[in-house]
């Protein structure tokens, strides 16, 4: 019997997608201040990166595209909640 043929990575692919779907749903629980907070403990978690990286302390420097891209979604949100409230308000 053949085993049926699968595309490379579509485990990890949909491993990943769970655990941004986990992260999201997290994020999704939070309110605007927290969101806030949020944003900035990120934005300090990437200045950080960067003076390690001028420093030669860096390991892994996939770090710097994920909390990048974390930021973004944790600022969509916060954009979203103030729509959401203005929308509410008129």
């Amino acid at each position: 019997m053949v085993a049926p043929v699968r595309a490379a990575g579509t485990g990890k692919r949909k491993k990943m997608a769970v655990k941004r779907k986990q992260m999201l749903d997290e994020l999704n629980k939070l309110d605007l201040e927290q969101l806030r907070l949020r944003s900035a403990e990120l934005r300090r978690k990437l200045l950080e990166l960067r003076s390690q990286k001028a420093g030669d302390k860096v390991s892994d420097l996939s770090q710097f595209k994920k909390n990048r891209r974390e930021v973004a979604r944790v600022e969509t949100l916060i954009r979203r909640h103030e729509l959401a409230g203005s929308v509410k308000s008129n």
